[in-house]
């Protein structure tokens, strides 16, 4: 016995389960099957729309890298000008300016990685840069709108009353585009994937790399102080006697006087206690020597006045 005739329903099922005519496709399936579809597909357009938005985020931060490696390139443009520039106040470094070439203005990460013939995670981030919190289609941000298209068909109500061929050639139609949609967002999102894997592994690279760019260039900056301190020295002004000069402590009235190395205060004033004063041509730096021991008053490594200068102390400052 047929469990059905035509047109009628199944012992004890509901109007929701009544297949349809000619079949075993019940209205409640077809639902259930749109309704999982659509929910699948607002799923990869909520992870589509949270991966632009993070491909965003890592843009924003690859050209702040590249602002801040071209501002460390810059600023080693200026210390190789100046080292040219120092070497060339000499003639033998004349000569040598004479036949080197002038260093390379800088020209920026982006730059040089578009250079390259290789395919470049970071460029591609920049070049591509999506709108942060932009999805695909009507689904994406909030993530509770619209799936992108109407991929799950013909409605229930509207397929409960044709036949069940067409029910059921409707529905495979829709579970095709479902699955090629899928397969589209499969595809974006795993190259988004390899996007970002490649970007923040070159931008890990990118960060080493400057932090031996900053310190190359703090120990290049002092060359150039030291060097630029023994030009100077060779050109600045000589040193000149003013005269002698003893001095006295307006508070207490004594004197300045030397015991050995110390400085100290004397009652008297002897002989231990007068010094001459030095001026150098020029700058007006002043320096104090010993008439006794002719050495020269300074300060020691421990930020002590001691007279234990022997060289000429104006070569120092």
């Amino acid at each position: 016995m047929a469990w059905f005739e035509q047109g009628a329903k199944p012992l004890g099922a509901t109007a929701e389960e009544a297949p349809t005519a000619q079949g075993g496709i019940t209205s409640a399936e077809v639902e259930k099957w749109e309704r999982e579809r659509n929910q699948a597909l607002q799923e990869a357009d909520q992870a589509l729309s949270t991966g632009n938005a993070t491909m965003g985020t890592l843009a924003d931060q690859q050209e702040t890298l590249d602002r801040a490696e071209l501002i460390a390139e810059s600023n080693e443009y200026m210390l190789a000008k100046s080292r040219r520039t120092l070497r060339g106040m000499t003639w033998s470094g004349w000569v040598a300016n004479m036949v080197s070439s002038e260093p390379e203005a800088p020209r920026g990460a982006r730059e040089r990685r578009a250079g390259d013939s290789r395919p470049n995670a970071q460029n591609e981030l920049l070049y591509a840069k999506p709108q942060a919190g932009a999805g695909r289609g009507g689904g994406g941000g909030g993530g509770g709108g619209a799936p992108n298209k109407d991929w799950g068909g013909t409605s229930a109500n509207a397929a409960t009353g044709g036949s069940t061929g067409s029910v059921a050639q409707q529905q495979f139609e829709a579970q095709d585009r479902y699955l090629e949609a899928q397969l589209e967002n499969i595809e974006e999102m795993s190259r988004m994937g390899t996007v970002m894997s490649g970007a923040i592994a070159g931008q890990i690279d990118q960060v080493n790399g400057m932090t031996d760019q900053v310190d190359d260039m703090q120990d290049e900056t002092r060359a150039l102080t030291r060097m630029a301190g023994r030009m100077h020295s060779k050109v600045r002004g000589k040193p000149v006697m003013r005269g002698w000069i003893a001095l006295q402590h307006v508070a207490s009235g004594k004197y300045l006087d030397l015991v050995g190395e110390e400085l100290v205060l004397a009652q008297q004033l002897r002989n231990t206690g007068r010094w001459e004063a030095h001026e150098r041509d020029g700058d007006g730096v002043s320096g104090l020597k010993s008439v006794v021991s002719r050495r020269w008053v300074g300060q020691s490594m421990t930020g002590k006045i001691r007279c234990r200068g022997k060289k000429n102390i104006f070569n120092l400052y």
